[in-house]
C-alpha cells in the first residue's frame, strides 16, 4: 500500500484478529480508511481494538465468526451502522489448523479448516452486496498457491483456496457491469501464527 491518503475509504476486514487480515486492517487505517474489523471474539481483536484507539484511528472490531450467515450479515450491519456503507471488503478469514495427512485427519475439523476460508469468503462476499445499489466497491479475497497445487499435509488450506481462487472468478463475472469489482490477492507466503 502506499503512503496516500485513503480518506473516505470505508473497509470491512475479516480475519483482522492476527495475521494478514490483521496487517490489512491496521495498514488500511494508518493511511485513513475508516476500518471496521472483523474476527471471533478474542483477545487479539480487542487488542487490535485498544491499538486503533490509541493511536486515533477510526477503526473498530466487530466480533463474528465468518462461517455464521447471520453472524456476517449482523456485523456488516454494525459495522456500516458505525462507519457508514463499506466501499472496500476484504475477506482474509482463514486457518491452516489441520495438519497432517488425510489419512489421519479428524473429518469435522477438517470441514471446519475449509469451512473458515471458503464458506467465510462466500458469506462474506455476500454480505458486500450492500454495495451494489451504490454501484461502487470492490471485494478482495485471500488466496494461496497452494490453490494451484495440492502439498502433502496440508489438504484442507489447499482445496479451501482453491475453492476461493474459482469462487472470486465467478464473482468477478456475476459483477460485471454493477460497478462493484473482485478480486483475488495472493499475498505471498506469510508465516503467521
Amino acid at each position: 500500500m502506499g503512503s496516500s491518503s485513503l480518506a473516505g475509504l470505508v473497509a470491512v476486514v475479516t480475519g483482522a484478529s492476527r495475521g494478514i487480515g490483521r496487517v490489512v486492517a491496521l495498514q488500511l487505517a494508518v493511511r485513513g480508511a475508516a476500518v471496521a474489523g472483523l474476527a471471533r471474539p478474542s483477545p487479539e481483536l480487542r487488542e487490535l481494538a485498544e491499538a486503533g484507539g490509541q493511536a486515533g484511528y477510526r477503526l473498530v472490531t466487530v466480533p463474528a465468526d465468518v462461517t455464521v450467515s447471520a453472524e456476517v450479515d449482523a456485523a456488516f450491519a454494525a459495522a456500516g451502522a458505525e462507519l457508514g456503507p463499506p466501499t472496500l471488503v476484504v475477506a482474509a478469514a482463514g486457518t491452516a489448523d489441520v495438519l497432517g495427512p488425510v489419512a489421519e485427519a479428524d473429518p469435522d475439523r477438517w470441514w471446519q479448516a475449509v469451512a473458515v476460508d471458503l464458506r467465510g469468503t462466500m458469506l462474506t462476499a455476500r454480505a458486500a452486496a450492500v454495495m451494489l445499489p451504490r454501484r461502487a466497491g470492490r471485494i478482495v479475497t485471500v488466496y494461496g498457491d497452494l490453490g494451484d497445487h495440492g502439498t502433502p499435509h496440508l489438504s484442507a488450506f489447499a482445496v479451501a483456496k482453491a475453492g476461493i481462487a474459482r469462487l472470486t472468478e465467478t464473482l468477478a463475472g456475476e459483477l460485471a457491469g454493477t460497478g462493484v469489482r473482485a478480486f483475488c490477492v495472493h499475498p505471498g507466503f506469510a508465516r503467521t501464527r
